[in-house]
């Protein structure tokens, strides 16, 4: 009899949703013998591109996630609610936080990334952008706080002056403001260690974006790394600039989950896998990375999640392969410019594309809604 292999996949992110939904979509006949475990620590996986809306109050929680029970069940694959805290390469065991242990013959990982506090004095008192449900569980105390007392002053610091902090400076400091009976009522400082903001992005969008920042009175500090948090919510810099404030949001050091890095799969310096453009670890091809969890080898992108979006089907493909006994991969060969819709928190939004911008307009922001409301759609049908 035919050994059936099995693919343990390790997180519900973007990438693994995607194949999730095009392995559910294929009819019983078409797919390889094979069994599937998708393990999860959560029910319900957070999508990147409606999270500034839902924090800026346009979207409700349940427009945010992606109910992956329900679509694992749909593809008929098994989900284990549980954490992978270790792994075994040359067992193919991996081992989970409740003390089990599953085997594998594939894996398959996409557990996305954290900012890195590491180094950080009273790095326990700043709220992490990521995981998504920590962040929005210390947001909804905020807006708690405000609603119960919209005239007591607030001050609210992002570490991190990429596009995600940028972002999350304007949606949520336009949350607050509508919640308090004064405008000087709300701080937000900005704390970026290089010199420019979004470098990631061309100058025009970087002249927009501060521009809009500087309307709104945000307090922007360039050059400055943050070395220490205060249980007061103070920030102290490296150069001896101590920034006020109540809150501290940390988007900036991503780093991987510890154990990556000592499994012996190869990593970047960061824990990052490397992985070719299979999607497969360069050294250990019967696993694969994608999303925010993975490097390519041959390529640097940045981490947004319309890369990880896009490596869902080529992942899908070879899922397939590698399931089937081929050796016929697709290879994922992502885009050299992706269009980029940054929100501003008023219903507006900044386009970036390579070396071209535009904004902020509010049309702008009716096509990043429609995006991610297509997107969401495809897994409508798994929920409910």
């Amino acid at each position: 009899m035919q050994r059936i292999p099995h693919l343990v996949v390790i997180g519900g992110g973007h990438s693994h949703a995607i194949a999730l939904d095009h392995w559910a979509r294929q009819p019983d006949t078409s797919r390889p013998p094979a069994r599937i475990t998708l393990i999860s620590n959560t029910v319900y996986a957070p999508y990147s591109g409606i999270l500034p809306g839902h924090i800026a109050g346009f979207h409700p929680w349940n427009d945010c996630y992606i109910d992956t029970l329900a679509l694992a069940q749909r593809a008929g694959v098994n989900f284990l609610l549980d954490r992978a805290v270790g792994l075994d390469l040359q067992r193919r065991i991996v081992e989970l936080d409740s003390e089990r242990s599953i085997a594998y013959d594939f894996l398959s990982i996409n557990t996305g990334c954290t900012p890195r506090l590491n180094g950080v004095r009273g790095g326990k008192y700043a709220i992490p952008a990521k995981p998504v449900p920590e962040l929005l569980m210390a947001w909804y105390s905020i807006i708690e706080q405000v609603r119960q007392s919209p005239t007591t002053p607030i001050g609210l610091t992002i570490v991190g002056g990429g596009a995600g902090g940028v972002e999350l400076a304007l949606t949520m400091g336009a949350r607050l403001m509508a919640l308090l009976e004064r405008q000087d009522l709300l701080t937000v400082n900005l704390i970026q260690r290089g010199d420019q903001l979004l470098p990631d992005h061309n100058a025009r969008v970087r002249r927009i974006l501060e521009s809009i920042l500087h309307d709104r009175g945000v307090k922007i500090y360039r050059g400055e790394t943050a070395i220490e948090i205060e249980a007061t919510g103070n920030v102290r810099c490296q150069s001896g600039l101590e920034v006020a404030g109540d809150h501290v949001i940390w988007v900036t050091n991503a780093q991987t989950a510890s154990w990556l890095g000592y499994c012996g799969l190869e990593t970047d310096d960061r824990g990052f896998v490397v992985v070719d453009n299979t999607l497969r670890s360069i050294s250990h091809p019967e696993v694969f990375a994608s999303g925010d969890v993975a490097i390519l080898r041959d390529r640097v992108l940045p981490r947004a999640g319309v890369y990880a979006v896009r490596q869902g089907k080529p992942l899908f493909d070879n899922w397939r392969v590698t399931l089937s006994g081929s050796t016929s991969f697709t290879h994922y060969d992502p885009p050299n410019d992706a269009l980029a819709l940054i929100g501003t928190g008023d219903g507006r939004a900044v386009a970036s594309w390579g070396s071209w911008g535009l904004g902020a307009y509010r049309w702008l922001w009716w096509i990043k809604d429609a995006i991610d409301q297509r997107f969401m759609a495809k897994f409508a049908r798994f929920s409910g």
